[in-house]
């Protein structure tokens, strides 16, 4: 599913999308609003829509880095990680996140 299909599932039922997806390999894709680094080797690439404030969180695979080397912001990205968790919005202000851990880029354009 896509990075905003797959933030509606949470939207419309946390819990529901939780029990499906915890501790699942998950493919998905979106524009890339972000690319955050940590440290010296944690990346966070960043999936959603640009107008929206919910996001999908893909920390990168340290094994895996190299393969950020051509992504840009505004670019598109499919990857796929493990599904660690939901963070909700409950202010409505911040939005919500979907957290992938050990992500792997599947297909960069």
């Amino acid at each position: 599913s896509d990075a905003p299909g797959l933030l509606k599932e949470f939207s419309t039922d946390d819990s529901a999308a939780t029990r499906k997806y915890l501790g699942k390999v998950v493919l998905t894709n979106g524009t890339i609003r972000d690319i955050e680094k940590s440290g010296t080797d944690y990346y966070t690439l960043v999936l959603g829509n640009p107008g929206d404030p919910s996001s999908v969180r893909c920390a990168i695979d340290t094994h895996h880095t190299q393969d950020l080397a051509r992504l840009r912001a505004g670019a598109f990205a499919e990857v796929k990680g493990i599904f660690t968790g939901y963070n909700k919005d409950v202010t409505g202000l911040l939005g919500s996140d979907a957290q992938l851990n050990r992500c792997v880029v599947i297909n960069k354009n």
